[in-house]
């Protein structure tokens, strides 16, 4: 159980980071400069993004 605690954050940081880079890469070269992206840096965003928590701030505070 100990294992899962620690390894769910890790796959919830690399589930978002992949969802957010294909959110980016079906944007058009046109979309992503108007919010001033690069196609070539969608990944180096993906990453360098805080991770979302997962659960709502009502169940946290448990």
């Amino acid at each position: 159980m100990a294992a899962l605690r620690f390894a769910a954050p890790a796959l919830l940081r690399w589930w978002q980071r992949r969802e957010t880079e294909q959110a980016l890469e079906w944007l058009s070269d046109r979309d992503l400069a108007d919010i001033g992206v690069a196609r070539h840096e969608i990944g180096e965003l993906a990453r360098s993004l805080e991770p979302i928590d997962a659960l709502p701030a009502k169940r946290r505070a448990r």
